[in-house]
């Protein structure tokens, strides 16, 4: 007979942690995954494992310190394919047995004995399924589920997000637990005449961090530029890789310049006028910077004379903490989780509405005072988050889940 396993307390817990987000390009769950586990290594006692089923290179200096652990360099799609396939090997038995496996980015791995928690961070594949890659939708959906209600506790970016898991995936609530995010301490502000520099970016600009999908509302936002370019001298920088439907969203601002019903009537004459001189001029006022260096980012917020984010959903929103940091003012939606962060430092808008975007920018960009009055605020709110509450919640959590 197998003897029982010893009882856990977090002064002996050994735990496996999914680190394969964290590469050289990360996207938002990789920064996720980078700062929680370096504030988790600061918790004395909590002995952490990483794993990675993952072809790509790790930026493992990028944690600042030895981290044990195992990679499989194989493709993570594989791996999963693998693991729904067999339901094996199981991923405490790969790392020489855990008490506790945290899957940081949705996939719940198979164990055999280890409690398991779960981090999702939206369930935009449930609630605005028009907003995802057909692709994701339906494998995705039922998976996220199914994995959603095997976990022992499942963590949520936000309180709208675990609403959103409570209701449309019934999960019980005593399972899911709201653990906030935060910036890293190399979001502050940089002074403006070095910010600029490294992009070249002299002009005064308005500023989206974020990947060039539909969820993001990117079209929306050059919508709205359009309308309000003839009245100020701002460029619209666009942060980004491209995501799953917008590969052409940049190059869509040739049909959008040359529509006559999305812009004013002194543009739509200039269209009609010179549609070459008009084109010219679009591509010279909205820049898309596909990559951006992760060091480079705190200089590009903290010149910019707004920040904005009309995201269609949104799990948490970080670039929204990211440029309050910076002392950037935020212009963002009012939907989902994007109150809960931005709480009363924003200028607020409707992602579904262009003239409500345009009007919010309008406020902003004429208001010099105002954009001050949002620069102090947003300071205040950027430093009510920290990675070192989310970490003590998380590792909470595992205790709970151990017992």
């Amino acid at each position: 007979m197998t003897p029982p396993d010893p009882p856990v307390t977090l002064d002996s817990m050994r735990v496996g942690f999914d680190i394969g987000p964290i590469t050289h390009a990360r996207s938002g769950v990789g920064n996720y995954c980078l700062h929680l586990l370096k504030a988790l290594l600061e918790i004395e006692g909590l002995d952490v494992t990483g794993f990675a089923a993952q072809a790509r290179s790790l930026d493992l200096k990028a944690i600042g310190r030895r981290l044990p652990h195992r990679r499989l360099p194989i493709p993570t799609r594989a791996m999963y394919k693998v693991w729904s396939t067999f339901g094996a090997p199981s991923v405490d038995s790969l790392l020489g047995g855990v008490d506790l496996y945290h899957a940081t980015n949705y996939f719940l791995p198979p164990v055999r004995r280890a409690k398991r928690v779960l981090t999702i961070h939206d369930i935009t594949f449930k609630k605005h399924p028009e907003l995802c890659s057909p692709k994701i939708v339906g494998p995705f959906s039922s998976r996220v589920e199914g994995f959603a209600r095997e976990a022992d506790a499942v963590i949520a970016d936000s309180e709208s997000t675990r609403q959103d898991i409570i209701n449309l995936l019934g999960i019980p609530q005593e399972r899911v637990h709201t653990v906030l995010l935060a910036t890293d301490a190399s979001m502050k502000p940089v002074p403006i005449e070095i910010a600029r520099k490294p992009y070249g970016l002299n002009d005064p600009y308005i500023l989206f961090v974020g990947t060039i999908e539909p969820r993001k509302n990117v079209h929306g936002l050059m919508k709205a530029f359009l309308r309000i370019m003839d009245e100020f001298p701002h460029t619209l920088v666009l942060v980004g890789s491209y995501g799953w439907y917008d590969k052409d969203a940049y190059e869509s601002v040739v049909e959008l310049a040359m529509d006559a019903d999305t812009v004013w009537p002194a543009s739509a004459q200039a269209v009609a006028e010179s549609p070459d001189s008009w084109l010219s001029l679009m591509h010279s006022r909205i820049k898309h910077l596909e990559y951006v260096d992760q060091k480079d980012l705190p200089s590009l917020y903290s010149a910019a004379d707004a920040f904005v984010f009309p995201s269609s959903y949104e799990g948490f929103g970080l670039p929204i903490l990211e440029a309050m940091a910076c002392g950037c003012p935020v212009i963002t939606a009012d939907n989902s989780s994007l109150p809960e962060v931005a709480g009363d430092a924003a200028e607020y808008c409707d992602a579904n509405d262009v003239d409500s975007i345009a009007n919010a920018m309008r406020r902003v960009l004429s208001d010099p005072l105002l954009r001050e009055q949002m620069r102090q605020r947003g300071f205040a709110q950027a430093a009510k988050f920290s990675w070192e509450k989310t970490a003590e919640k998380t590792a909470a959590i595992y205790r709970s889940v151990c017992g």
